[in-house]
Formats: structure tokens, C-alpha cells, sequence
């Protein structure tokens, strides 16, 4: 119970009321809430406190420690590929909305690099080409958006069907869309 008090409520209270008049965004206070560092930090402080006092239970507060960090680098760990996938797709989306192809197309192929197959990535990266006029590349790019997708696979459609069409491959185009 301590471990995850630890990881939630013990560690992001105190975040945002530091945070308190930055003016941060939420999902700014949530990052830095949960992502914060805690690891290292909390294994030298247990090591000096049992050295300094005389505490009765200097076996269950260093029992209470390693389980709080170990417990971090495993849920940590499990929920860092989502949390970047979000923040790639968000740095590719306001880099096509600045019209800015270029570095949209550097940004998600950098995040796909990054974090692998996530469905978000493969419609992002191809949008930054189709805001390229490259075709045959965005095809291949949104071509990776699946059924699996849920909400993503009809929006990939429609702009694959898009970038076949104005690649002359007007057949596939009316398959993207069947």
C-alpha cells in the first residue's frame, strides 16, 4: 500500500503544489508528477537515516524502500512508450499546423525511432508527407494504420484514399475507402 501511495498521491500532490503558480498545464503536473525522479534519491535517504538513528524498524523501512523504487522502474517503465508516443504526436501535429512539413516528417520519423508501432506515429508520419506532396511514401506510411486502430483506422483511410488519388493510383484509392 505504501509503494503505490508513493508512486501516486505522495509524489504528485507535492508536485503541483510546488507547481502551483507556474501556470503549467495539467498534463505538465501529471508528467512531472509521475515521471519525477525518486529512484536513487530514495535509496540514499533510507541509507542515512538507518546510519543516523537508532530506528526499530530499519528492516521494514528499507524493505518499504526497495519495493516503492522497484515498483517505480516497472509501472515507470510500462508507462513511459505510451506517454512519449503522446508527446511525439503532439510535437508532429503543432509542427503540420505551423505548415512546417519538414520538420513534422523529421519529427515523426525521430518518434518512430523512438517508440516503435504505435498507430497514432504511422498516421502522423504520414500526414507530415502527404503535407509534402511525397505520395508514394505517405501511402506506404498510412498503409500501417489498422482496423486495431479504432478511432484512427477511418481518418488514415480517408487520407490514404486522398494520397492515392492524387498519385494517379485512383483503383486503390476507391479499395483504401471500401
Amino acid at each position: 500500500l505504501y509503494a503505490f501511495l508513493s508512486l501516486t498521491i505522495v509524489r504528485m500532490v507535492p508536485v503541483a503544489i510546488a507547481m502551483w503558480r507556474s501556470h503549467a498545464r495539467p498534463q505538465t503536473l501529471g508528467f512531472l508528477g509521475w515521471f519525477g525522479p525518486r529512484g536513487l534519491a530514495s535509496i540514499v535517504f533510507a541509507l542515512i537515516l538507518i546510519e543516523e538513528s537508532q530506528l526499530p524498524a530499519e528492516e521494514t523501512i528499507v524493505l518499504a524502500v526497495y519495493l516503492t523504487v522497484g515498483l517505480s522502474v516497472l509501472v515507470h517503465g510500462i508507462s513511459a512508450a505510451p506517454g512519449a508516443a503522446d508527446a511525439h504526436v503532439r510535437v508532429v501535429f503543432q509542427w503540420l499546423e505551423g505548415n512546417e512539413g519538414s520538420e513534422a516528417l523529421a519529427a515523426a520519423r525521430a518518434a518512430l525511432e523512438d517508440v516503435g508501432t504505435d498507430p497514432r506515429l504511422h498516421l502522423a508520419h504520414g500526414l507530415a508527407l502527404q503535407e509534402l506532396r511525397r505520395w508514394t511514401e505517405a501511402a506506404e506510411a498510412l498503409g500501417h494504420v489498422r482496423p486495431e486502430a479504432g478511432d484512427l483506422f477511418v481518418p488514415a483511410r480517408v487520407a490514404l484514399a486522398d494520397v492515392l488519388s492524387r498519385a494517379g493510383r485512383h483503383a486503390e484509392a476507391e479499395r483504401a475507402l471500401a
